[in-house]
């Protein structure tokens, strides 16, 4: 059975954030990372908790992607095909 998407959520989350601190004891460059990991985390924590749609809050981070290719203007063809 699988988890649901918020549960994989936290688990990928902690999981990238232990193997960063862990990889920053060998590499330090690698806290870069944490450039794009970081609001990408906080956007997906924000999808969790908020009450206004229920495609953000059951599929964080990726509920954007939705709404991007579905009321993007020149990439609304190619959205329809993803998600129609």
């Amino acid at each position: 059975m699988l988890l649901p998407v918020r549960m994989r959520f936290y688990i990928v989350v902690i999981a990238v954030f232990a193997v960063l601190s862990i990889v920053y004891f060998y590499w330090p460059p690698v806290l870069w990372f944490l450039i794009i990991l970081l609001p990408v985390a906080v956007l997906g924590f924000y999808d969790i908790f908020q009450t206004k749609s229920n495609v953000l809050r059951n599929y964080p981070v990726w509920g954007h992607i939705r709404y991007i290719f579905r009321h993007g203007s020149t990439i609304a063809i190619i959205g329809d095909h993803f998600f129609e």
